[in-house]
């Protein structure tokens, strides 16, 4: 009988204290290995994270603009020296419209398309996503599509 209680307050903490214990932390830059500068007559992004996260891209026009959101980030102050990019204005972080979601926003000069999308995860503890922009060589052209943005798998 007393295993059977034992076990029943057990299972009680467990389901109470474990979702606590074991919540995913908040995503979080490293503000001082994070950029954004100009790359031939493009633009890279470079964002150094604490872990993996999902993560969506869009480009906007009125004005143009990158939209980068990212599940779990929370609003941070952009240090001086982040945007080092000259095709790019305004570069702001903040809450995006989806709940529990950050966005980071890059006002551009002129239209650009997605080159590329690689979120890099060999080392979990330092996982990068880097954005390459190009200009848009045609009225018609298309940024990447999800399918074509690529996510490395950690090495075991």
């Amino acid at each position: 009988m007393p295993q059977v209680v034992f076990r029943s307050i057990f299972a009680m903490l467990f389901l109470w204290i474990g979702p606590m214990v074991w919540a995913e932390t908040p995503v979080r830059f490293d503000l001082g290995e994070s950029y954004v500068t100009d790359r031939g007559q493009g633009i890279e992004v470079q964002l150094r994270l604490n872990r993996a996260t999902a993560y969506g891209l869009r480009l906007r026009d009125n004005p143009m603009r990158l939209i980068v959101d990212l599940a779990g980030v929370e609003a941070q102050n952009l240090p001086n020296g982040f945007d080092r990019a000259d095709r790019a204005q305004v570069v702001a972080l903040g809450p995006a419209p989806r709940a529990g979601w950050g966005r980071l926003s890059l006002n551009l000069t002129a239209p650009m398309v997605v080159e590329g999308a690689v979120m890099d995860t060999e080392h979990p503890d330092l996982v990068r996503l880097t954005l390459r922009l190009r200009p848009q060589r045609r009225k018609n052209s298309q940024p990447i599509s999800p399918q074509q943005a690529q996510m490395s798998r950690p090495k075991r």
